[in-house]
């Protein structure tokens, strides 16, 4: 907090003012001659991520719903959902062969149209 004396001689009036958006408070106990305090910028808060909402369809029909923050697909072909941002929380593991696709953000899962497995 820093405090400089003011004098304004367009300021004719006695008593204090907050100035919510420059965080400062002037104090003016005579007319034209106070003190403002400069309490500096307002601090900011820290991001919050959102966990997203990831739908995943599995090869046997079902489709199972999980909020995570990260995802990885494997090398292999398997899934692992992650929470905290530093992927330390396994939230879900589905190992490959056993889910067939996932969409993210979605609202209405039981929409999800499956492909056909194709026997090859």
């Amino acid at each position: 907090m820093k405090v400089k004396p003011i004098f304004a001689w367009y300021d004719l009036w006695i008593g204090a003012y907050w100035d919510r958006k420059a965080r400062k408070l002037y104090v003016l106990p005579l007319p034209c001659i106070g003190l403002v305090f400069d309490f500096g910028p307002a601090p900011k808060p820290k991001p919050i991520p959102r966990a997203s909402r990831i739908a995943v369809h599995l090869t046997d029909g079902r489709t199972i719903v999980h909020y995570a923050k990260r995802r990885t697909r494997r090398t292999d072909g398997s899934l692992v959902l992650h929470d905290g941002d530093d992927g330390g929380f396994i939230v879900a593991e589905y190992a490959a062969g056993s889910w067939s696709s996932m969409s993210t953000g979605t609202r209405k899962v039981s929409q999800h149209k499956e492909k056909p497995n194709d026997p090859a």
